[in-house]
Order: structure tokens, then C-alpha cells, then sequence
């Protein structure tokens, strides 16, 4: 299903004007869809996808971060989301000082299709080392992977990289 047809369709189930709605894509705690259901209620599960060309890190204060890496791909969670959720999500993000958006194509349908998403990508002043997420905060993600039926490996793989790093 195009793009266009799926957020005719959760704007028309909900009555709100096509213009205000947008595909996000996460791949770090807004995985995990009961932080997203408090987050932004009105958010939809679109689908899973990959970003091929980056890579999961965790930087600045163990947040979870994408950055180029060839050769390298991301699990991502699509969602539509409404006008008031991105607003809700600046918030938590801390747009646009420590996130900045960034609008990058997702493989999709295993590698049938392609869209174009916006993500919360770290700010480069923040991106300078790594550090290890909370344990309270990884185990968030690792749930969103999971119950999403994402592959758990490439969050490890990001998980263990960071601590090599690190240490």
C-alpha cells in the first residue's frame, strides 16, 4: 500500500486532515510501543524497514543515535503520526538542539519498496564519543524490538560495539 494510501487512511478512520499527518521512523526507545502509546496516543504503526548506509550507536548520555557507516543497515519502526504527536516528540527529543530531524529513505516490503521518513538524528556536538545506555533505557528498546519482531542481533551488535568502545 503507497504511502499516500496509508495516511489517507488513519486520518480518514480519525478525522483529521491528511496534511497533518507524517511517517516517523524510530530505531531507539520510540520502539517500544507503550513508551509511544504515552508519547502520542494517536500514533499508528505503520510498518518495520531498514535504513541501509547507517549504523545504531549510543552516544551522548547513552542515547540511542544513527550515523553513516557503508555497508551497514538499521531496523526501524515506521509510524504515522499526527502533526500534535511530532510536537510531542520535539519535546522529548529535544528538538533541535540535541536531536535534529532528518528526513532518509527506508527499505521496506524486504527490499520491495522505498520511502522517505523523518528521524530524530543526535546533533553533531553530542555525537563526539560513546556511552553505554542505562539499563533501564536498553531494555526499553530491546522490548520495542521484540514485540515488533525486529531482529534483536543488530541492537546487540550496536550494544557491544559501544561498550568495546567505551572500554
Amino acid at each position: 500500500m503507497a504511502v499516500e494510501a496509508v495516511l489517507q487512511k488513519s486520518t480518514a478512520q480519525k478525522g483529521r486532515n491528511i496534511m497533518k499527518t507524517k511517517i516517523y521512523g524510530a530505531y531507539g526507545s520510540n520502539i517500544n510501543l507503550a513508551q509511544m502509546a504515552y508519547r502520542c496516543p494517536h500514533a499508528e504503526v505503520y510498518k518495520v524497514g531498514y535504513i541501509n548506509g547507517y549504523r545504531l550507536t549510543f552516544r551522548s548520555g547513552g542515547f540511542a543515535n544513527i550515523e553513516k557507516s557503508e555497508g551497514d543497515r538499521v531496523p526501524v519502526l515506521l509510524w504515522v503520526i499526527t502533526e500534535q504527536c511530532e510536537k510531542t516528540l520535539d519535546h522529548y527529543e529535544g528538538y533541535p538542539s540535541f536531536y535534529i530531524k532528518k528526513n532518509i529513505s527506508v527499505e521496506i516490503d524486504n527490499g520491495e519498496d522505498t520511502i522517505k521518513a523523518m528521524f530524530y538524528v543526535m546533533g553533531d556536538k553530542y555525537c563526539q564519543k560513546m556511552q553505554t545506555p542505562t539499563e533501564y533505557y536498553y531494555g526499553g528498546i530491546e522490548r520495542g524490538y521484540k514485540s515488533n519482531g525486529m531482529p534483536v542481533e543488530e541492537l546487540k551488535t550496536a550494544f557491544d560495539r559501544c561498550m568495546a568502545e567505551v572500554n
